[in-house]
């Protein structure tokens, strides 16, 4: 792994590639991972908010799209605490952690990346209870992408008398949208960005733990993100996955359990990234 500061639109921001893949994360701001692509042809396929490009210390929450780290469900305070503030970085071993300030709900955020080979890499998401009560928290990173298809696994149970799962609907999706579209054979889900200025948000609950993968693609670009489903209760009537669009972005999520998380102690989510190009 490679690190090195550089200007990224206005911000001054972290590089880090290992040769095949890069990534860019603003340290003026955040937590943010606003670059994601090949070293290649240095596409990035994460999705930004230009209108948002170098702003610092704004008193509002602010979206600059691409990754960021959020704690389930929505809320529309906690979930908006603005995030506008300079983090830090450090090495550990050969992995690079990025850290933000404690924020003030009392819990701060960091994201660990760890290229395992030359087009993955995983990404450790951990939110840490720095306040002096209990709090019960659920991780939620989001991949904000730029356009392009999202294919998400279909609950399966191999008991056919049993329910598989659930599909959980929000207020403002339509079950015959036309961007969304089911595959029974392959047992998936599609979810194609459009410029429709209506919001689309579908979950899936997922009923036995394993590893899921959620899938996005642009022309001959792929990305992959996998994750190991624990046992446990999830928020958003069980959802482990989530997928939201508008006729801006298309976002990849995915949750972690419920926890009840001590003071001092911390709550952690894994996923692993992959992106390559189709021949």
């Amino acid at each position: 792994m490679n690190i090195r500061e550089q200007n990224y639109k206005g911000w001054q921001s972290l590089l880090i590639t290992n040769g095949a893949m890069e990534l860019v994360a603003p340290l003026d701001v955040g937590i943010r991972l606003l670059h994601l692509g090949l070293t290649v042809d240095r596409s990035n396929c994460l999705f930004e908010r230009e209108m948002d490009a170098g702003k610092r210390n704004s008193t509002e929450w602010l979206l600059y799209g691409g990754h960021r780290l959020w704690i389930a469900p929505e809320d529309e305070v906690q979930s908006y605490i603005p995030d506008n503030s300079p983090i830090t970085y450090s090495r550990i071993a050969d992995a690079v952690r990025l850290s933000e300030p404690v924020a003030l709900n009392g819990l701060q955020k960091e994201i660990e990346l760890l290229f395992e080979s030359e087009n993955r890499l995983r990404v450790l998401h951990r939110v840490n209870n720095r306040s002096n009560l209990e709090q019960k928290i659920s991780l939620w990173p989001i991949t904000a992408f730029a356009g392009g298809v999202a294919t998400l696994p279909l609950p399966i149970n191999r008991r056919p008398l049993n329910a598989a799962g659930a599909i959980v609907l929000w207020p403002y999706t339509k079950m015959d949208d036309p961007r969304i579209s089911y595959n029974h054979n392959s047992h998936n889900v599609k979810i194609e960005q459009r410029g429709e200025t209506q919001p689309l948000k579908i979950g899936l609950a997922h009923a036995e733990p394993g590893v899921i993968s959620l899938d996005w693609t642009r022309g001959s670009l792929r990305f992959r993100k996998s994750f190991e489903r624990q046992a446990g209760t999830y928020p958003d009537f069980g959802s482990c996955i989530e997928c939201y669009t508008n006729h801006e972005l298309i976002e990849l999520e995915t949750l972690s359990p419920e926890t009840k998380c001590a003071p001092g102690a911390c709550v952690e989510h894994t996923e692993i990234w992959e992106i390559w190009r189709e021949v």
